[in-house]
């Protein structure tokens, strides 16, 4: 069969089929005409698969794709191709992947752990831990690594650091609301998820050098540990630099941080550097969650430390179908906080879309506290308080509610 019928014959049998998703990668074995004729098939044209799946299904399809140069990123989530898993290569993804947000790929990762080794070099349980933890702060968190016997990418055969690799996935799972609201702004605005510092700072020096911090969505920001811990001390310095218009809320350390300085901050290998900016609202998935495929209307509300008042704007949909540009319902969510208490309210959904729970299950959290609140109420109603020390959190657990109801949490200290 010539390469010509080849891919002819592959064309007819993945249409008769059908997908949902596909996944284009170069193999070293198939000649480069048929993985040029069906990568172009997949993504380009308007008879290329990807129109395909749009016309003839309601869901949205999906492309994934090894990355091809510019414009090769028209349609597919990427990926970045064969890292080698060294410490160096860690470093240098953080400024890659933010950067890439310039020529509008907001939407790829790579392979977390790297991909191919130099050597006969076992896996290092540190640099995957630190891998997983960068991870959780990109487009895509997925791990993948060539066939080898030395490279191991399971967490739980790690004995000493499977609590802090799972603790990666664990705080992954909790961001999917946050991530799922960025990326509907990617889709609105173009401004992608990973973002350089000095897309809010173009004047400030500090935004182009310090190369390993980003911006995660609008209110996280991000400075990715990428040297292992010291022998003696047993943490592993980081560099950031906090622009000035607000604090941060370190939720490592659980300390709130001047903006307008430059801090060189000490992290164990349990702990990942990540910042909130304060005051700032924090959409969290249920605490425990096992499935993303799984709908829920339960969703955390996470409050940063910080006084004033802050906004956020909640977006939901079906999460399957094409219906997205046109079906889905936003939230507003308000914050004022003072030194005596602090005052959410959760407005009324606007918009609608099918399979839409007219109930919603809310828990309030607040971050940064040195004890438990004094009361929580609902207008008249007074709700529970439970109150973590060691997170410095307090949740309140709100009864299930109409979400076209606007409704208010008054909390005081």
């Amino acid at each position: 069969m010539s390469p010509q019928e080849l891919t002819q014959y592959i064309k007819a049998e993945a249409k008769s089929l059908g997908f949902d998703v596909c996944g284009i990668a170069r193999a070293e074995r198939v000649p480069q005409e048929i993985s040029d004729a069906l990568a172009h098939w997949v993504s380009e044209g308007k008879n290329g698969e990807m129109h395909y799946m749009e016309r003839n299904s309601d869901k949205r399809p999906m492309l994934y794709h090894r990355w091809g140069g510019l414009g090769s990123h028209r349609y597919p989530i990427g990926f970045s191709g064969d890292t080698i898993i060294t410490w160096e290569s860690l470093e240098y993804q953080p400024e890659f992947t933010a950067t890439s947000a310039n020529v509008n790929y907001g939407y790829w990762g790579h392979d977390l752990g790297g991909h191919m080794q130099r050597g006969q070099i076992p896996t290092d349980p540190q640099l995957y831990t630190r891998w997983l933890q960068y991870g959780v702060f990109s487009p895509l968190f997925k791990t993948h690594c060539t066939s080898s016997e030395i490279i191991e990418r399971r967490i739980w055969t790690f004995d000493d650091h499977y609590e802090y690799m799972k603790d990666a996935f664990e705080l992954r799972y909790a961001l999917t609301p946050y991530i799922y609201d960025a990326a509907r702004q990617t889709y609105d605005t173009g401004v992608s998820l990973c973002r350089p510092m000095y897309y809010s700072h173009p004047e400030k020096q500090e935004a182009y050098d310090y190369k390993e911090q980003y911006m995660f969505g609008d209110n996280i920001l991000v400075a990715t540990v990428c040297q292992p811990v010291d022998t003696l001390t047993g943490t592993a310095k980081r560099d950031v630099w906090f622009p000035a218009g607000n604090d941060w809320y370190d939720m490592a350390h659980l300390q709130m941080i001047k903006g307008g300085s430059k801090k060189t901050l000490e992290y164990t290998i349990a702990e990942n550097c990540w910042f909130v900016k304060a005051g700032a609202i924090l959409p969290l998935a249920q605490e425990g969650i096992q499935s993303l495929q799984e709908k829920t209307n339960a969703l955390r509300i996470y409050v940063a430390p910080g006084k004033g008042r802050s906004t956020y704007r909640h977006y939901e949909d079906d999460g399957v179908s094409q219906a997205y540009e046109t079906d889905y319902a936003v939230t507003e969510i308000i914050k004022n906080a003072s030194a005596s208490g602090c005052t959410v309210t959760i407005g009324a959904r606007q918009g609608s879309y099918k399979g839409i729970d007219h109930q919603r299950d809310l828990t309030i959290v607040l971050g940064g506290l040195d004890s438990k609140p004094a009361s929580a109420k609902m207008g008249a109603e007074n709700l529970e308080i439970t109150y973590d020390q060691q997170t410095k959190e307090a949740s309140v657990k709100l009864p299930l509610l109409q979400a076209d109801s606007q409704v208010s949490v008054v909390i005081r200290y």
